[in-house]
């Protein structure tokens, strides 16, 4: 055991460095296939892409050019005479619509919009839901294994410890030490590969209708290799800033949207409020009983008049403005509700990140190392009981540790990328309406 002394003065070697590279390489293109399938496969996002191009037709169909109409007339036709009547036919059309026609395609264009940053969230959305699924899933089977061997080296030491108390050279108390040890190490277990399968299931969820569904196993059995510890730099993304974030944020772009939909919708209140023209011309048959009927060019306009409705139009204006208000202050709220989940959620991958780095990976792979040398020392007699236990104790929850680490910092970069969000609002038909 003296060479347990010098641990924490030994560095990493050129063929360390080469394995966590390699290690780096195959756990972030394992995730990068599960992300892949995830966006080929989600329903959600391909609801949110179909809403884009829904929202593009209607704003291509939007702010219409006015059909011309027809219109026919017969008046003064004495005993149902037709041949005594006026008869009147006209063609007509509506004139000025330029201002609404404008204001239904702006607001049309800002319905596109929306739906587009509505895509944006649902990829956020799935990017962190995938990467923190996949790393509570491979992290929790990694304890499980972690936690499997070192069970099995108890289940070893309770063997010589009872064979030893067989012929007076250990005592009872000793087996009770093993086997409760071993006890706390299976419930562990236990919990860890319940956690495993329940990130798996969402997982599973995300991938509905993919390929990788099948191999989803394989996948995270890759993740969970003896690399995982050491790769989480390619697996976490740098700390990013609460600016950058906060500029990021698909919410806060959401907010800014309704924002500019009820100001477009104000605006096609205006317009439908200012005068209507419509002009036709056409031709009419003035019938007379004495000299026969006559042929002569008709013209008209017709203007409404939106003073007689003046309460009405008031009211809506009013509504109109007050939409504008609401969105206001909704957009003052969620963006002071993202900045607090976004700090907090900063904090929470800031702490995991300290916490990785904290471990000194090559005291920890030193250690590593020296178990099983702990282990032939314990059975010569020159380790006792005791002390294998601790040592034993203490290298497994280092590295246990530093998968909670790893686990605590996806999930914090989750709630970064908004993967709790809801989105269902946010994939909704558009609508033109106001």
């Amino acid at each position: 055991m003296s060479a347990l002394a010098p641990l924490s003065a030994q560095l990493p070697t050129d063929s360390a460095r080469v394995r966590i590279a390699l290690d780096s390489t195959r756990v972030s293109r394992a995730i990068e296939r599960v992300r892949a399938a995830a966006r080929a496969g989600s329903p959600m996002l391909r609801a949110a892409r179909a809403n884009v191009d829904l929202a593009t037709a209607r704003a291509a169909a939007a702010g219409p050019t006015a059909p011309a109409f027809f219109s026919a007339g017969l008046s003064e036709a004495p005993a149902s005479n037709l041949d005594q009547g006026n008869l009147r036919l006209e063609v007509g059309r509506d004139f000025m619509t330029g201002p609404r026609r404008r204001a239904e395609r702006t607001l049309a264009d800002v319905e596109v919009q929306a739906a587009t940053i509505a895509v944006s969230l649902e990829e956020r959305r799935l990017e962190g839901v995938v990467l923190r699924d996949a790393v509570r899933a491979a992290g929790a089977r990694r304890i499980a294994l972690r936690l499997a061997a070192e069970d099995q080296l108890l289940a070893g030491a309770e063997e010589g410890v009872r064979g030893r108390f067989g012929v007076g050279q250990a005592r009872y108390v000793d087996v009770l030490r093993v086997r409760t040890e071993r006890l706390r190490i299976q419930s562990d277990r236990s919990a860890s590969m319940a956690e495993a399968r329940g990130a798996r299931a969402s997982l599973t969820a995300v991938l509905t209708g993919t390929d990788a569904a099948s191999t989803l196993d394989a996948l995270i059995d890759t993740l969970a290799g003896d690399g995982l510890g050491d790769a989480w730099r390619a697996v976490l993304p740098p700390l990013p800033s609460l600016d950058s974030l906060l500029a990021r944020s698909d919410v806060a772009r959401l907010q800014r949207t309704d924002a500019a939909r009820t100001a477009a919708a104000r605006a096609l209140v205006l317009a439908e409020q200012r005068p209507q023209v419509s002009a036709f011309a056409g031709i009419q048959r003035i019938g007379q009983a004495n000299n026969g009927p006559t042929l002569g060019p008709s013209f008209g306009m017709t203007v409404s008049l939106p003073f007689t409705a003046t309460r009405s139009n008031q009211l809506a204006l009013a509504a109109a403005s007050q939409g504008i208000s609401t969105a206001g202050v909704a957009r003052e709220a969620a963006l002071a509700e993202a900045r607090a989940r976004i700090e907090a959620a900063r904090e929470r991958y800031s702490a995991a990140r300290e916490r990785l780095d904290a471990f000194d990976a090559a005291l920890l792979r030193g250690a590593r190392d020296e178990r099983e040398s702990a282990l032939a020392a314990y059975r010569t007699g020159s380790l006792s009981l005791l002390e294998l236990l601790d040592f034993e104790r203490a290298l497994s929850r280092a590295e246990i540790e530093r998968i909670r680490a790893l686990v605590d910092a996806a999930d914090a970069w989750a709630d970064l990328l908004g993967a709790d969000e809801r989105s269902d609002s946010h994939v909704s038909s558009p609508s033109n309406g106001r």
